[in-house]
């Protein structure tokens, strides 16, 4: 028998609207979109326990169900500390999959399968499985913030990179 629990205040990760007392997520960052929908990257940072994690969620779910984008959202988080990027970006590119994985998306199973240096690795998964997708990719990358040193600037770098050529199909 599953009985009902009165609403809390959480602290202890991403709020859920039936069990939380929360803010309404899009009221907050209501630019964000704003943003995507113009192609633009964005950092959001705040304090600890501030609703980042809810937000990002929130968002993918809306972009999802609107229809014009497939929005994935993906936790860094397993990847901390790892500051050589050889062993950095493929643990990334692991990461996304996972995420991948549990969508809906076309052809997840066709991710991160080509040889690539590191340090083109996920900019190159990232274009190549755009490409199979019939409408843009959204990736909102959540506790980017723990990478460290050299796979932080290559995972930048590449995101960068991708970003500088997407009129050729990268998110």
């Amino acid at each position: 028998m599953i009985t009902t629990i009165p609403k809390q205040f959480n602290v202890a990760g991403p709020c859920n609207p039936a069990w939380h007392y929360m803010i309404d997520p899009a009221r907050r960052l209501a630019q964000a979109e704003t943003s995507i929908r113009r192609g633009d990257y964005f950092v959001i940072h705040a304090a600890r326990q501030s609703g980042k994690t809810t937000y990002l969620q929130d968002i993918v779910r809306r972009l999802n169900a609107q229809g014009d984008f497939y929005a994935l959202y993906c936790s860094l988080e397993a990847v901390q500390n790892v500051a050589d990027p050889k062993e950095g970006i493929p643990a990334i590119l692991d990461c996304f999959k996972n995420d991948l994985a549990y969508s809906s998306f076309p052809n997840a199973d066709s991710f991160g399968k080509e040889d690539s240096l590191y340090t083109s690795a996920l900019q190159r998964a990232l274009a190549n499985y755009c490409r199979w997708l019939d409408k843009p990719l959204v990736i909102l990358f959540d506790e980017a913030d723990c990478l460290a040193d050299n796979t932080l600037i290559s995972f930048l770098r590449q995101i960068r990179a991708g970003y500088v050529g997407r009129n050729t199909g990268t998110p």
